[in-house]
């Protein structure tokens, strides 16, 4: 059976679902995410066939347009002297707890991913306590060691269609998009709860 036959048969199944079980709103978000969901993939582009080229030719591109803006250390250091000197300073609560980082998963939209470390936002939307209390104990030892680990900082750069009815076989078509570390996200939703006022 083609991977074709097998998604048509996979969504038609929830489609019964959805319907026997009286779900008429499953049923009606299921026909949205089926409309809207529909993409194409495009196996040429910029006349690069192969999956791995066409990815290497990407993440060139990418390269070349995050690092155009030329800096150097002077600049730099006069951008760190401004921030720092309207940094207040104030006492804080090293201290996550497992409230904090229930609150921060209760704003992650679901299904989403990170485009790193394989993690999915449904991973800690259905995560049990103990995995609260895990990531507060280890936000917490980051803030008193002052240490971030190296995942949390990556982003994977992911590039999509800007419309639907594009040639997708161009590249100057596509627009890259961030998928930043689930645990970055949760860090920045308790850093800016707790201390938006700063």
């Amino acid at each position: 059976m083609s991977a074709f036959n097998v998604l048509t048969a996979i969504i038609r199944e929830n489609f019964a679902k959805s319907t026997i079980g009286s779900r008429n709103r499953d049923f009606w978000c299921k026909v949205r995410k089926t409309k809207s969901s529909a993409k194409f993939v495009s196996n040429n582009v910029d006349g690069v066939t192969d999956s791995n080229a066409i990815a290497d030719m990407f993440a060139d591109k990418y390269d070349d347009l995050y690092t155009s803006v030329p800096y150097g250390s002077t600049e730099m250091d006069i951008i760190v002297k401004h921030i720092n000197s309207g940094v207040v300073e104030f006492n804080y609560d090293c201290v996550i707890n497992f409230s904090d980082v229930e609150d921060a998963v209760r704003g992650l939209k679901p299904a989403k991913h990170d485009g790193y470390a394989g993690l999915s936002t449904d991973y800690f939307i259905n995560g049990c306590d103990e995995l609260y209390v895990h990531i507060a104990l280890l936000f917490s030892a980051m803030i008193v060691h002052g240490i971030v680990f190296d995942d949390l900082l990556v982003s994977s750069v992911v590039p999509i269609p800007k419309s639907k009815n594009i040639n997708c076989t161009d590249s100057a078509n596509y627009r890259g998009i961030a998928l930043s570390s689930i645990f970055g996200k949760l860090f920045d939703r308790i850093v800016l709860r707790r201390y938006t006022d700063y």
